[in-house]
């Protein structure tokens, strides 16, 4: 598939397989999927790298990736990841997206569970948040817009 991409950007790509490693303590792989729990381990899958980007094989970047790189270079000593929201709904055997999704009931409709998502959105102290998300105007709103429009859409 690789092949298809233009050679500029192949020649930026390094793609090695490699062994999912998972920690000789626990038993992670009866507690997760594997595919789910893999990325839990990246750090110790791949040491001697300094910044990783796993990505999902349904990922599909509207913007250069080379700009989600460039998000490393906001990270301060005290972060360690960073996160990006999803807007799609998760399987339905997921515990949680958010708090809200742990005191969801499964028989009340999806537009409840919208409704205690923007709670959840609105109780964020954007203070404390030192992502640049919580520079965008509205982030909250955003957010829920996008989430509304996925799950009215699967309703």
């Amino acid at each position: 598939m690789l092949s298809r991409w233009p050679e500029n950007i192949r020649n930026k790509i390094l793609l090695e397989k490699g062994k999912i490693v998972y920690p000789e303590n626990g038993n992670f792989r009866e507690k997760f999927r594997l595919c789910a729990s893999e990325r839990l381990f990246l750090s110790e899958a791949l040491p001697s790298e300094e910044a990783i980007i796993f990505l999902d094989t349904d990922i599909i970047f509207l913007k250069s990736p080379e700009i989600l790189w460039e998000e490393f270079a906001f990270f301060n000593s005290d972060q360690l990841s960073g996160l990006s929201p999803s807007l799609y709904l998760y399987h339905r055997f997921y515990k949680a997206l958010f708090k809200a999704f742990l005191k969801f009931d499964v028989e009340k409709p999806l537009e409840e569970l919208l409704q205690s998502i923007k709670t959840s959105l609105k109780n964020i102290d954007y203070e404390l948040d030192t992502s640049r998300c919580s520079k965008l105007a509205n982030i909250d709103e955003m957010l829920t817009k996008s989430l509304e429009k996925t799950i009215l859409t699967r309703i």
